[in-house]
């Protein structure tokens, strides 16, 4: 995921929580995260382990496959440049959206 997460995830981050008018401190709160660390998020001077993308999907409202593909949309990774993020699929499973990373 490296260069993946090195695209403008804290931009998205930024965007996101000022749509939903929240300060860092609120969203910290949400994601019992410090809002120091929510600031060096959308700094991007710390990358978002596995467990804080999870925290922050769901402070932000939002699947964490779809904050996965906010982040992606935004990327200075190219599609189809064999990375992760051009490798997600979407399934239908009994009425709801997965998404894989697939080979």
């Amino acid at each position: 995921m490296g260069n993946y997460l090195n695209s403008r995830y804290g931009k998205v981050l930024k965007k996101l929580r000022k749509e939903l008018d929240l300060t860092q401190a609120e969203l910290a709160v949400r994601c019992s995260l410090e809002p120091s660390y929510i600031s060096l998020l959308e700094r991007e001077l710390k990358k978002p382990g596995f467990d804080t993308l999870w925290a922050l999907s769901k402070g932000l409202e939002l699947m964490p496959s779809e904050l996965l593909r906010k982040i992606e949309e935004h990327s200075e990774v190219g599609h189809g440049d064999g990375s992760c993020a051009s490798k997600f699929a979407s399934h239908h499973i009994g009425g709801k959206l997965y998404d894989e990373i697939t080979d």
